[in-house]
């Protein structure tokens, strides 16, 4: 019985890690501690170090939840191109091929146009502070036009000068009307000259209506009636 003894002690020894008289655990104790895998499928218990599953930080560990980390949402950009999905598209029922005459469009140096960006070409693309600002032709080279176009910046206006190519720029018609007002005015003095007289062909501002006299209409008297209450919950007059 002695030895029986023994060997059961011996046996506790080597599961309690060494240590004489300790009591050896149950399998149950191992399955809830993290890390540490259990029973196996014939019975033999695997516990690598069963002294680990019960220190200071993994008791820590298996007490603090694991929280999961939200993704944040990317900042905005500030790119040459941000903010311009719609200012940069093509109207509607414009898209496809660029046509001929973008190409074939003559420009002087003197002339005004419009800097209106397609976004079908990538090349020579102004920024988009120019996109529907009208300057000044300075430059014209091989496939690109040199536009001045002021800017304000502060309190001051400065003059910029631009490339951008033919298919970001258009003839403007900010000068049409004054064009054809020059026109008129001298063919106006060509007939003043020729009757003899003196005209001004300055824009004057629109005056008063002139009055007129109403007639053949009759006048009609119209005199309030006072309220009565009693009358009108009758149904009135």
């Amino acid at each position: 019985m002695e030895e029986g003894t023994a060997t059961l002690s011996g046996g506790a020894c080597g599961c309690g890690g060494g240590a004489a008289g300790a009591v050896p655990r149950k399998e149950e104790d191992y399955r809830g501690d993290e890390g540490v895998e259990a029973a196996g499928l014939d019975g033999t218990s695997f516990l690598p170090n069963p002294s680990a599953a019960h220190t200071p930080a993994a008791a820590a560990s298996t007490a603090q939840p694991q929280v999961e980390k939200k993704k944040g949402k990317m900042p905005a950009g500030h790119g040459l191109r941000s903010r311009t999905r719609d200012l940069f598209a093509r109207g509607f029922r414009k898209k496809g091929y660029i046509p001929l005459t973008t190409y074939l469009r003559t420009y002087k140096v003197g002339e005004h146009v419009d800097v209106k960006v397609n976004g079908a070409v990538h090349k020579g693309m102004p920024h988009k502070f120019y996109h529907g600002r009208t300057g000044r032709v300075w430059n014209v080279t091989k496939r690109a036009i040199g536009v001045e176009i002021n800017k304000q910046v502060g309190n001051r206006i400065i003059k910029k000068r631009i490339h951008v190519r033919v298919e970001h720029v258009q003839p403007s018609r900010c000068q049409e009307e004054f064009r054809l007002r020059k026109i008129n005015n001298d063919k106006l003095k060509a007939e003043a000259k020729a009757c003899g007289e003196v005209i001004s062909t300055k824009r004057q501002p629109a005056g008063p209506k002139p009055g007129f006299m109403v007639e053949g209409t009759t006048i009609e008297t119209v005199t309030p009636i006072p309220y009565d209450v009693v009358n009108d919950l009758k149904g009135g007059y």
